[in-house]
């Protein structure tokens, strides 16, 4: 049986991702991804492979999609201070969006640490491009003097990469959104 002609691979993909994210890897069956995804075991093979490569596309995607719309919105305005404030404030909105219980980054530390090195190439490359595009608006802000000329860029993109990984456990513990959003504007404040 070849795959359907309706078949929406994208929408699959998404559907995966928030399974994965509310019940793990090991969790989440094969048939409860196959019922989900509406799709055959053979179009499923044939077209993430196994449940194991169908995960970490799913990892891949869904941490390429958060960089891409946090850099984004960082990149939205002229000033650096105020696109620091404003992705992070986004991505408190996103998380609200999403009712907090979908975050798939979270769900695959808790499981599985550092344990797995395909997962932590992932989660190393999001991170660099993350950190890299932190840092050179960091460095644009301190050379307009927005941002301190003491702050260290590389600390303070750690420090904002470590605040969004505790805004994601906040929003799946039911942190209410404007907690998140003083928390955007407090890291953002720290950099004056």
């Amino acid at each position: 049986m070849s795959q359907r002609k309706d078949f929406d691979r994208e929408a699959a993909l998404k559907t995966a991702i928030t399974l994965f994210a509310q019940k793990g890897f090991e969790g989440t069956t094969i048939e409860a991804l196959l019922g989900a995804m509406d799709i055959s075991p053979q179009t499923l093979s044939e077209t993430f492979g196994d449940k194991r490569a169908l995960y970490l596309e799913a990892l891949r995607r869904r941490n390429i999609e958060t960089v891409t719309n946090f850099v984004r919105a960082l990149n939205a305005t002229f000033s650096p201070l105020k696109g620091i404030e404003g992705a992070l404030i986004d991505f408190a909105m996103r998380l609200e969006a999403e009712g907090g219980v979908n975050c798939l980054g979270i769900a695959v530390i808790s499981e599985f640490g550092q344990s797995d090195a395909d997962i932590n190439a992932i989660f190393q490359a999001a991170g660099q491009m993350l950190t890299a595009a932190l840092e050179r608006v960091i460095t644009e802000g301190k050379v307009n003097g927005e941002i301190d000329s003491d702050v260290d860029a590389q600390s303070a993109a750690n420090l904002i990469g470590t605040t969004l990984v505790g805004m994601r456990v906040m929003a799946r513990a039911g942190a209410p959104p404007e907690t998140m959003r003083e928390v955007a504007r407090l890291i953002a404040r720290s950099l004056k």
